[in-house]
């Protein structure tokens, strides 16, 4: 069985239950098609490292998404996503697109700082008015892209970030003075 699958702009509108079988995959592309949902069965490729997503309409992901725990990889940036509810068991994701999406006001959920091995992450380019104060307890993110959202403040907490290089929050940020990242 291969261990890698790369289907980009195959204009595929649907992934068949029988997708599951796939289970020694550990890459996957399936970018710049149609698809709107994922199957349940999506949840059995347990082996999965590595997922790209991007530029889909899908709108939600299957509860058993959350049983993808090697995923240290993890593209949904260009989709229809309002909300994450499995993303707090992905224990190993060490980068995360979220970007250009459907996260509207705080949308984000505060479980998202349960994902400790996180390096990078990008919630670009959404409707997002505010971040929870628990990304702060990513102790090891290096890049945070949060850009073109409509953010009204930064929590304080960002300056515990000691390893941050890259904080990305131009386009539409006002307020940016009372920042003060820990030296």
């Amino acid at each position: 069985m291969p261990q890698e699958a790369h289907t980009p702009k195959l204009s595929l509108t649907a992934l068949p239950e029988s997708f599951g079988l796939l289970e020694a995959l550990q890459g996957l592309t399936l970018c710049e098609n149609y698809l709107s949902s994922l199957p349940d069965s999506f949840g059995q490729l347990r082996q999965l490292q590595d997922l790209n997503l991007s530029n889909n309409r899908i709108e939600f992901l299957p509860a058993a998404f959350g049983e993808l725990r090697k995923l240290e990889e993890l593209d949904l940036s260009g989709n229809a996503l309002a909300y994450l509810p499995q993303l707090p068991k992905l224990s190993k994701l060490a980068r995360l697109s979220l970007a250009r999406n459907r996260f509207v006001g705080a949308a984000l959920p505060s479980e998202l700082g349960r994902l400790g091995r996180l390096q990078q992450l990008d919630v670009s380019q959404n409707e997002l008015n505010a971040l929870p104060s628990a990304i702060a307890r990513l102790s090891r993110l290096e890049v945070f892209r949060a850009f073109g959202n409509c953010l009204t403040a930064l929590p304080q907490e960002l300056g515990r970030l000691q390893k941050l290089q890259e904080l990305d929050v131009r386009i539409h940020y006002r307020g940016i003075v009372d920042l003060i990242l820990a030296p």
